[in-house]
């Protein structure tokens, strides 16, 4: 019995990937499935069949191998990247620069915008430029496939940035900022360049819109592209497991100091007496409590 071309291992084997490739052959040329018989032939002696030959073997291989996951090499350039999330008009400027003040990384040059009441936006201008590239801020939508989204972020993390980090003397480990309200729609694809933690900044429709109008901006920048802001992001909050933590912007200005200290041990950044006395300073101006006023 053990002579019996059953237990014949690698005959057995070599005709079970003749059978598939048999199926993805006719899968692939539309033809309808069907039975495939394999094995010995009736009559024939109880002796190892012959092994398939080379031309049958390489031509089962050629049709197989095509539709085996192909192994890519990792991305060994992630960065770790702390990102301040949320709608135009919802205070991720302020959320950014008492973060930016602490000492966490924030490079620029960055966007100006027509408000006396934030001087500095602390978003990324070459950022902001490659965003609108991959996402409309009119109608916030993406315009092109996750996979060119992905190649774009790698492009712009391993030049723009890196180039600015290195100009500001940043080292390598050392987590960094950026901030767009258009990164919300490419939360995926973020996470697969960067190393994420996302610092999501939530405020009222209402304020939002408010303040929307009192800059004269799109529709977009208010209570709209709020609520698509926020869908996007917590959904993929609710959907992912990317590390997050929310921050009220009426919180941030009531209890700068306690929320400064929580974000410092979310972003995992020591920041020095002078740097934190520096970002409550930054939120506790004058101007910062006129927005929450006034807005």
């Amino acid at each position: 019995i053990m002579k019996s071309d059953v237990f014949d291992a690698k005959t057995k084997a070599r005709q079970l990937e003749a059978a598939y490739g048999e199926a993805v052959r006719r899968s692939l040329d539309g033809k309808p499935p069907r039975h495939t018989t394999f094995g010995a032939k009736p009559g024939a002696a109880a002796k190892p069949a012959p092994a398939t030959p080379l031309a049958v073997e390489a031509r089962d291989k050629a049709v197989v191998q095509p539709i085996r996951p192909v192994a890519t090499a990792p991305d060994t350039g992630r960065l770790p990247l702390v990102l301040v999330c949320g709608p135009w008009s919802s205070g991720t400027s302020a959320v950014a620069g008492l973060l930016a003040k602490a000492g966490l990384a924030a490079p620029g040059p960055y966007v100006a915008v027509n408000d006396p009441k934030t001087p500095a936006t602390y978003e990324m201008k070459a950022l902001q430029t490659l965003l609108r590239k991959l996402a409309s801020e009119d109608t916030l939508e993406r315009l092109v496939p996750s996979a060119q989204i992905v190649k774009a972020l790698r492009e712009f993390r391993d030049t723009s940035l890196k180039e600015a980090l290195r100009k500001e003397g940043v080292p390598a480990h050392r987590p960094v900022m950026l901030k767009h309200a258009l990164t919300a729609l490419m939360l995926p694809e973020l996470c697969e360049v960067f190393d994420v933690r996302i610092v999501g900044v939530i405020r009222p429709f209402d304020a939002i819109e408010s303040t929307r109008l009192r800059r004269n901006w799109p529709k977009s920048f208010g209570s709209f592209g709020a609520s698509v802001v926020y869908r996007r992001l917590f959904e993929h909050l609710i959907n992912r497991d990317t590390p997050f933590v929310v921050v009220r912007y009426s919180d941030m200005l009531a209890n700068s100091k306690d929320v400064l200290a929580d974000l410092l041990r979310f972003c995992q950044v020591e920041a020095s007496a002078q740097s934190r006395a520096a970002a409550l300073a930054f939120v506790s101006r004058p101007a910062a409590k006129a927005v929450a006023t006034q807005a």
